[in-house]
């Protein structure tokens, strides 16, 4: 498979990915509830799976045919649990578990595999890529933009289109087909041809496991940060735009938008900056400070949002200028985050590991401070602190790091 092959397939698996995510979003709320329970255990169950399917590839082998069959073994088992999801909910809603903690188990055993294939493709078509680019930075700045502006066109997909005309049953089965197409490219591709021997990453940037730790830690507070940010920042654009499929599809496609196109920007740089530890170190301030800007802005998108809605001919224009609202708001904060994933793969890559261990231990770890940053976010967090407190908390983790 050649390097528009694995962008294409990388693209299409979290297009589908974001399509099941949001169908299990809408019937989870009424197997548990439309609460905060609800969404946070269903984001907290698919990106521990991602993280988790993350990790398992940095630590798998490297064989091309071997890890191309699994992922394809994976990604036709994720297309028959996307299928099957919204009638086994329908079904357990009537006939299941009474307690909530019983069904949230249930929920997590169906959501958890989809995650887990979607994470272990990343690191493994991330490889393949740096294997036929002979060049690992700009391989994950662009793998990490077709994984992020992928699952954004899937969100929109689903919340504009897939949902509302054709239903939740028919949207997870498209989704499903999505994932076993692409699974069976993957059964019939071939090895790359590497066009160089090894990546042109410097390795005097970092020394040793001790900055190798540190940058993991850094990407978990990081993931941590995001999602909590995330998680706020749709609380926070249904005050302004309204509590709906329609508003939760929006808002994080912007936000996994901007994160796609940071990465696609940095793409050109990420090998040109001698030291990427201090260019990291000035994102993460920026990232902070940007957050906190957000809060300012509120009265800002009220107007927007009312000039859009007098100004719009169609329901359709409205929708695409309120999306285009939503991105610019969070564009800086979410594009400095995106920006960063591939400087973070160039430092432990230049640390000695290989490309499939450094992209699916970073991957890995930022995902998994993922999952607890949205549990936190949604069950402590905006609870106690409300919006406000919420994004000055993760700002100033972000500041911390």
């Amino acid at each position: 498979m050649n390097r528009a092959g694995v962008t294409g397939a990388l693209f299409v698996i979290n297009a589908c990915s974001l399509i099941f995510e949001v169908v299990a979003a809408r019937k989870a709320a009424t197997f548990l509830g439309a609460t905060a329970y609800a969404n946070s255990t269903l984001l907290a169950a698919f990106l521990a799976g991602i993280g988790l399917g993350g990790w398992a590839a940095g630590t798998s082998t490297s064989d091309y045919t071997r890890a191309t069959r699994r992922c394809a073994i994976l990604l036709f088992a994720a297309s028959a649990f996307c299928i099957v999801l919204p009638a086994a909910f329908s079904w357990l809603t009537v006939g299941g578990p009474s307690s909530l903690t019983a069904r949230g188990f249930v929920t997590v055993l169906f959501v958890l595999p989809v995650g887990f294939s979607v994470g272990l493709s990343y690191p493994a078509l991330t490889a393949l890529h740096a294997e036929a680019a002979g060049n690992l930075g700009p391989s994950v700045a662009g793998t990490y933009a077709a994984d992020t502006l992928g699952a954004a066109s899937g969100a929109l997909l689903a919340g504009l289109v897939l949902i509302p005309r054709l239903g939740l049953q028919t949207s997870a089965v498209v989704a499903g087909i999505g994932l076993a197409a692409v699974a069976a490219s993957l059964f019939t591709s071939r090895s790359p041809q590497s066009t160089a021997h090894a990546s042109r990453t410097s390795r005097s940037s970092a020394s040793g496991a001790a900055a190798q730790l540190r940058i993991l830690f850094v990407f978990f507070v990081t993931g941590f940060a995001a999602l909590a940010l995330e998680v706020a920042w749709v609380r926070l654009f249904t005050l302004v735009i309204g509590t709906s499929i329609f508003s939760f599809s929006l808002t994080v496609a912007a936000f996994l938008a901007a994160l796609g196109l940071g990465s696609q920007l940095m793409r050109r740089h990420v090998d040109q900056f001698k030291n990427p530890l201090d260019v990291l170190s000035v994102l993460l301030i920026l990232i902070g400070t940007s957050s906190t800007a957000l809060l300012l802005l509120t009265p800002v998108w009220e107007r927007l949002y009312l000039a859009a809605y007098q100004a719009a001919s169609t329901v359709l224009v409205f929708q695409f200028v309120v999306f285009g609202v939503g991105l610019f708001s969070i564009a800086v904060p979410a594009g400095l985050m995106g920006a960063g994933f591939s400087l973070g793969v160039r430092v432990l890559h230049a640390g000695g590991s290989v490309a499939a261990r450094s992209v699916g231990r970073l991957y890995g770890i930022n995902t998994l401070g993922g999952v607890l940053g949205a549990l936190a976010a949604g069950l402590l967090l905006l609870p106690t602190l409300g919006v406000r407190g919420t994004v000055l908390v993760c700002s100033a983790r972000s500041l911390s790091e």
